[in-house]
């Protein structure tokens, strides 16, 4: 019988936001000695990057950010859900993967993306493409690692003001490491279970003369897995240099090189609407034909010139060339009554070069009591994609007790090549009419241009779409340390955003722009002495013209009609008292279909939305030198797809770390799944379904010179 914990998707909210009313009422009572605060001294803008805890440690709460708004804006004057995980979090849970990442984020689940690259679902909203480097577009398809990362940005709603075509759900920004004048040396061994072996380095400074600096990033790792068969080897190296060229300008360049080779791994089959009833190792497919490589080369820099106090211009570029070749037989149904399986594959090479541009425009006026924030800017990009796709012959009935097999791979089903040319302006401002009331409204325009050529005999095809994406935002702040806000916003996704599917056929290419409109009122303080957030937030997204991979070829794009989806969060952030340190959320999260097609029917849920979902992590400093952590996360079952065929069944998994550090180095061993449930986080369609980790260690040990 398996070890698996079922956290019912009947939970009650009551339930999982006792932490919210406990600390709500907390704010309500500190509000008075606030307030008189309040009257002695202006409020003060926080740093946001660097914020001692009573102990010295830095702690998990950034109070600004510049992902939302391309501004540095507090986020309590940011009228969306905005989760900042700081490179300290990130450290404590030994996070070395997006997908690790995302389990501080409720409303978020990973999409298994085919075993072969990142993809989330925020807000019951797939998606492989919404993820940012720096604000800056990171649409191809790879493993993304965060060894150079000093915070993740995860928007949640609509976000085409800012980011352009896609996140209908939100996106993910991940902020890289940048150089300081401040010398700063570290290396980072890392190992545990199946062979887990890890390396990074982290270390920069001034160059001699003071007029530039640099910072040096690298990671390696060997590693098995739990699964069968199961290999990771990646590495990569990202330099960073800093030029202050006057005390108004400056100009950073840098580039990344990252290389992974893996096993494609897809998971296990369904059987009887639950994943197959197998030992959690089982690898389908073939351990000497399934592989994924990837290799990725970019180059980016920024350039900054402040004329004076109220105007200032940036300008940022990123060129990258991804180079993604994979191959993978998987399990192509589900298990018949006789214990059978059939086997499905293809050989995949791709090669996406993409270039980005972004010029923004930043004024400060003040006129009488009234402060604007006016940005404006422009955007280009120009993007290629070559495709080349060979099927193998379909395997069928093969044993669940040894579902491996050797495919042949002989039939070219794909061989094109797709561009895609993007233009887009947009002007924002961010009004601040008193101390108490804010506005913020802003719109942007993209024309957007995909052309196709099929070489198979396919026709060559060509698609305009031109949209049109405003936000608007009012903010209520009564005191300081709360505020009230209500925002609107709508963003598109033209059919070509995605070249790797978008113009597979002319079918695919008259797809329509999925249109997603996001409401949402919340609140959010910031107490106990500026080093808390807490917030809440009731959102509905609508969509239209809603895409979908189908649940047995992903393939191939679905048109589904509209959707909505539409729910509650809360979550928690900071320092509740000297040494404790939490990051807390909960969602109630509902996605259906409102309109039935020949793909799926009216009040189907939404694939990998859990109903509810929790998660909790706490860090306790006993001294200055000795620590711990422990945590949990918690879902509802979600299925797999819309096809609502295929149920996982929710769980509940504790966790734990432990540390002690000193002025020079910091050990620390983390404890994940300590009850070893056997649980399924993520899939990717009906018969492609990914067990999670069973109990694991790993030992981490940092020096820094």
């Amino acid at each position: 019988m398996k070890n698996t914990n079922i956290f019912s998707s009947q939970l009650k909210i009551p339930n999982s936001i006792i932490l919210l009313t406990f600390l709500s009422s907390i704010s309500f009572a500190q509000g008075a000695e606030k307030i008189k605060e309040e009257k002695s001294e202006e409020t003060k803008k926080l740093d946001p990057i660097q914020v001692q805890s009573a102990k010295g440690e830095s702690t998990y709460f950034l109070p600004n950010t510049s992902s939302a708004m391309r501004t540095d804006t507090p986020l309590k004057d940011t009228p969306q859900s905005v989760y900042v995980l700081p490179k300290e979090l990130l450290r404590d849970q030994n996070v070395q993967s997006i997908g690790d990442a995302m389990r501080n984020v409720p409303g978020v689940t990973v999409n298994l993306g085919e075993g072969n690259r990142d993809e989330v679902v925020i807000r019951g909203i797939d998606t492989k493409f919404d993820f940012f480097v720096n604000g800056l577009r990171d649409d191809s398809e790879y493993f993304r690692d965060p060894y150079n990362i000093e915070h993740l940005d995860v928007l949640k709603g609509s976000s085409g003001m800012i980011f352009g075509r896609g996140n209908g759900g939100g996106v993910v920004n991940l902020v890289t490491k940048q150089p300081t004048l401040t010398p700063h040396y570290s290396i980072n061994l890392n190992g545990g279970y199946w062979d887990h072996k890890r390396a990074t380095v982290d270390f920069g400074g001034p160059i001699p003369g003071d007029v530039a600096s640099y910072r040096l990033n690298a990671m390696v790792e060997d590693s098995g897995g739990f699964r069968d068969f199961f290999y990771l080897h990646r590495y990569g190296v990202d330099p960073e240099v800093t030029f202050q060229i006057d005390p108004n300008t400056k100009l950073t360049i840098g580039g990344q090189h990252l290389n992974d080779n893996r096993l494609a791994d897809r998971g296990i089959a369904s059987q009887n609407g639950r994943p197959a009833d197998v030992p959690i190792e089982t690898f389908f497919g073939s351990p000497t034909q399934n592989f994924s490589y990837q290799n990725v080369e970019e180059a980016h820099g920024i350039f900054e010139h402040t004329f004076d106090d109220s105007l200032k211009i940036q300008n940022s570029f990123r060129f990258i060339q991804t180079v993604h070749n994979y191959q993978n037989l998987y399990p192509g149904s589900a298990v018949s009554s006789a214990g059978t399986v059939d086997l499905s594959g293809y050989h995949h090479d791709n090669t996406r070069d993409n270039f980005f541009n972004r010029t923004d425009i930043i004024y400060k006026v003040d006129t009488g009591s009234i402060h604007q924030e006016i940005m404006s800017g422009l955007v280009v990009s120009h993007e290629e994609d070559s495709d080349l796709k060979i099927d193998a012959n379909k395997i069928t009935g093969v044993s669940i007790l040894d579902p491996v097999g050797v495919g042949v791979f002989d039939k070219v089903s794909r061989n094109r090549h797709v561009t895609g040319t993007d233009i887009g302006v947009y002007l924002q401002d961010q009004i601040a009419f008193n101390e108490h009331w804010k506005l913020v409204a802003g719109a942007r325009y993209d024309w957007f241009k995909v052309v196709g050529d099929d070489f198979l005999g396919g026709p060559h095809t060509e698609r305009v779409d031109n949209t049109f994406s405003p936000r608007a935002g009012l903010i209520y702040e009564p005191t300081s340390f709360a505020s009230f806000y209500a925002s609107y916003a709508k963003t598109y996704t033209p059919q070509g955003a995605n070249l790797a599917l978008s113009l597979k056929d002319a079918s695919n290419a008259a797809l329509a722009p999925l249109v997603s409109t996001n409401y949402e009122i919340g609140t959010k303080f910031v107490i106990l002495k500026d080093k808390l957030s807490v917030n809440s937030a009731f959102f509905r997204l609508d969509l239209d013209n809603v895409n979908s991979p189908d649940p047995n070829d992903p393939s191939i794009l679905v048109q589904l009609g509209s959707q909505r989806n539409e729910g509650f969060e809360v979550s928690a952030t900071g320092e509740i008292f000297p040494g404790l340190q939490i990051v807390g959320g909960y969602t109630r999260l509902s996605a259906h279909l409102l309109t039935a097609t020949t793909s799926g029917n009216a009040g189907a849920t939404v694939g990998l939305v859990p109903q509810d979902q929790f998660n909790f992590w706490s860090t306790y400093a006993f001294t200055p030198h000795v620590g711990m952590s422990a945590g949990v996360n918690a879902q509802s079952s979600m299925y797999t797809s819309f096809s609502d065929k295929v149920l996982l069944p929710g769980y509940v998994l504790p966790r734990a770390m432990i540390y002690y550090t000193d002025l020079n180095y910091r050990i620390s061993l983390n404890f994940d799944n300590i009850s070893n449930t056997v649980y399924y986080p993520t899939a990717a369609g009906d018969n492609q379904i990914m067990p999670g980790a069973p109990f694991n260690v790993m030992a981490n040990f940092t020096a820094t010179f």
